[in-house]
């Protein structure tokens, strides 16, 4: 199991996004770029106004944290009532394109330093800068919060899935 290695073996054998949905277009229409969408569900936390939620990853880049800071023109934050949990806990990032094989990414604060109880994806936790694509279906915890990871991605419209 990719949760009791050290991080960088873990294989390629999952695709960063493993649900497709093709878009037939009808005659004459234009084809479109992609589009990734992804999500956390709430599994577990103590602030259980949050359990069973859906955090949607739709910023270019969304922050985990216990505690709400004046967030920049491009990102934004998600804050839970967990005690385990940092400010500022961890960083997720959405693909840059909308190229297939793009995956979601998380990593662990960087400054001030890394957060208290570490970031975890599946079992392993997350290294100092150390940066992990996300799979659908990866358990992710932050403090002692726990979501799923769940993403779609949707082919540029009248063609399928490649």
């Amino acid at each position: 199991m990719w949760g009791s290695t050290c991080g960088s073996c873990r294989p390629g054998i999952a695709t960063p996004k493993t649900l497709c949905l093709s878009a037939v277009g009808g005659p004459g229409s234009s084809p479109t770029l992609g589009l990734s969408l992804g999500w956390f569900v709430v599994l577990q936390s103590p602030d259980e106004k949050r359990i069973g939620s859906l955090v949607q990853l739709a910023a270019r880049t969304l922050v985990l944290s216990r505690g709400v800071r004046n967030p920049g023109a491009d990102e934004e934050w998600f804050d839970f009532a967990d005690e385990f949990m940092s400010c500022g806990h961890a960083i997720v990032y959405r693909p840059a394109g909308n190229d297939r094989q793009e995956a979601f990414a998380i990593r662990d604060r960087v400054d001030p330093g890394p957060s208290a109880n570490g970031t975890f994806v599946d079992a392993h936790r997350l290294g100092r800068g150390e940066i992990v694509k996300l799979s659908d279906g990866d358990i992710v915890r932050v403090g002692t919060t726990e979501m799923v990871f769940k993403s779609l991605w949707l082919p540029p419209g009248g063609q399928g899935p490649s």
